[in-house]
């Protein structure tokens, strides 16, 4: 399981003698987790599990959306820091892809990078 830790939260909870515990996120395959990222805003943590993309919400730990699209493992995703509702992935399918999570849509799909 991949847990999402709150760290104020944490913090909290220690101080007041308690233990805390972080969040498990739904709907993680069981799999090699290859990257996970917050958005510049921590509205959004997304997680690469193959040749997905899984984009959280933090605060409800929920599912927001499933970016799909990559035809081999994707290996890095990373948000803009000016837009935070955009990301890019990267796959070993020698392609990266920018994605608007407001409008759960691909915007650009590279041509194969060749080495």
């Amino acid at each position: 399981a991949l847990l999402l830790w709150d760290m104020d939260g944490c913090y909290q909870c220690t101080a007041s003698g308690g233990i805390p515990q972080g969040h498990p996120l739904p709907a993680v395959p069981n799999g090699l987790v290859s990257c996970a990222c917050f958005s510049t805003t921590a509205d959004w943590v997304a997680v690469c599990v193959g040749n997905e993309t899984l984009v959280f919400q933090t605060e409800s730990h929920s599912l927001d959306t499933t970016l799909v699209g990559h035809s081999a493992p994707v290996t890095c995703a990373a948000f803009s820091p000016h837009h935070s509702s955009t990301i890019v992935t990267a796959s070993q399918d020698r392609t990266f892809k920018i994605w608007d999570l407001d409008k759960s849509s691909l915007v650009f799909q590279s041509s194969i990078i060749s080495g």
